[in-house]
């Protein structure tokens, strides 16, 4: 069965669409890449069946190795044991490097948060100082007035 987790188990990053917020957020940084996430998939009914056929297989072998001798069928055994253990290392490897993964990206996207909270400090500063200085503009012109002539 470890052998047929390890074929039928596989990464794919997907993007998070779910957001509108952050939608327009990121279509407002082009520089920056949507967060998401790297999912691991494994398709269990194909590795159900496939493990059948599989041990039918192994089985098949291993009296065929066995009508060789003892030692030919413990040699089989120790090789599939070897198989087993290799298989099942690198499925342990790829659940973790999908969380190494997301633990960076879950990092990238809160240091995303706090350079959006900073362009937004900025904005509301500038905003408001426009807003004062165009307020001033507007009450100035009335006491810049030259006296006119009569």
């Amino acid at each position: 069965m470890a052998i047929e987790i390890l074929r039928n188990t596989s990464t794919e990053w997907k993007t998070c669409d779910e957001s509108t917020t952050l939608n327009i957020t990121y279509a407002l940084m082009p520089w920056k890449e949507k967060p998401g996430s790297l999912e691991v998939q494994q398709n269990w009914r194909t590795i159900e069946r496939e493990t059948q056929a599989r041990t039918r297989t192994m089985i098949d072998t291993f009296f065929k190795k066995l009508e060789s001798g003892p030692q030919t069928a413990k040699d089989y055994c120790a090789q599939m044991h070897g198989l087993r253990e290799s298989a099942t290392l690198s499925v342990q490897q790829t659940f973790a490097d999908a969380a190494q993964v997301n633990a960076l990206v879950a990092q990238e996207a809160a240091q995303g948060a706090r350079d959006l909270a900073k362009v937004q400090f900025g904005c509301t500063l500038i905003l408001a100082s426009t807003g004062c200085i165009l307020a001033m503009a507007a009450q100035c012109p009335r006491y810049w007035r030259r006296p006119t002539s009569a």
